[in-house]
């Protein structure tokens, strides 16, 4: 920007307007050096400048000048802690697909919104969707406070422990029941921030194996064993009545094979259930 007159007898000094969501980076060195921010002091969204004056006769200044960190970005991976450990190896890491992510406030329930400059001014911060690898992108993360993230946890799903701090690379963030993640904030201008993520315990599966006790003491010895074929196995809430459906509504159950093994394949990360075992016609 350009300013149109300068007096030349005394020392002035220049006033920045902070815009939205901006940060305002204070500077190191004399007012005369070039390429490094001038401001001084900031309260109010406005800023002054070191004061400075002319040092010649209808002289033009260019040294005078301000820094701001400028609103970024975040990636985010939502991982399937197959450990239970609160982290994730990086490569290779099985992410979870259809979870929602939204930007907050720091008090954890207010949205942030788009400030006024911002072709979708007044607007929450579009909430976004894990893709089939686990990950999202906000497109908008503000420079001059902390924000949080909250993901929306999957039915049957469960948040896994939260470990380290936010800024740790390949571990979760979340640290609630309610999917918010500790407070962060970007620490350069138009910064991508790529460590805050989070953990869950994806629904799991079930093998069992139904056998001929023959010597009635209620164990096996492993291979060997007659297995018995036909036995309905049903995966039941913890009141052992209300049958589990998985993600498609649909009952979990499954029959033994020929070798008494039979496979469950969807168990709710979220909660204690049961097994029922029908036996066939026939067993004692």
């Amino acid at each position: 920007a350009d300013i149109d007159y300068i007096p030349a007898d005394r020392f002035v000094r220049l006033t920045y307007t902070l815009k939205d969501d901006h940060k305002f980076v204070f500077g190191s060195g004399a007012v005369t050096i070039t390429n490094n921010s001038d401001i001084y002091t900031a309260s109010g969204g406005v800023a002054e400048s070191r004061k400075f004056k002319l040092s010649g006769g209808s002289e033009s200044i260019s040294y005078v000048e301000a820094g701001m960190l400028v609103p970024g970005t975040l990636n985010t991976f939502v991982f399937d802690d197959r450990n239970a450990d609160g982290t994730h190896q990086g490569e290779g890491a099985f992410g979870i697909e259809g979870v929602d992510v939204q930007l907050v406030e720091q008090n954890g329930t207010t949205p942030v919104e788009y400030p006024d400059w911002h072709p979708n001014a007044g607007s929450p911060v579009t909430i976004t969707t894990t893709n089939s690898s686990g990950l999202a992108s906000i497109d908008y993360i503000p420079a001059d406070r902390f924000v949080r993230l909250v993901y929306t946890l999957k039915d049957d799903h469960r948040f896994t422990t939260s470990s380290g701090a936010v800024e740790n690379d390949k571990n979760s963030d979340v640290y609630n029941n309610n999917g918010e993640t500790r407070k962060f904030k970007i620490n350069k201008g138009s910064e991508t921030i790529n460590y805050v993520e989070a953990g869950m315990w994806a629904p799991g599966t079930i093998n069992t194996f139904v056998w001929e006790d023959l010597n009635a003491d209620g164990t096996h010895q492993g291979e060997g064993n007659n297995g018995v074929a036909g036995v309905a196995v049903t995966l039941y809430e913890q009141d052992g009545n209300t049958v589990v459906l998985d993600d498609n509504s649909n009952p979990v159950t499954a029959v033994t094979d020929a070798n008494g093994n039979a496979t469950l394949p969807y168990v709710p990360a979220d909660r204690l259930l049961r097994v029922g075992y029908a036996p066939n016609p026939g067993a004692v």
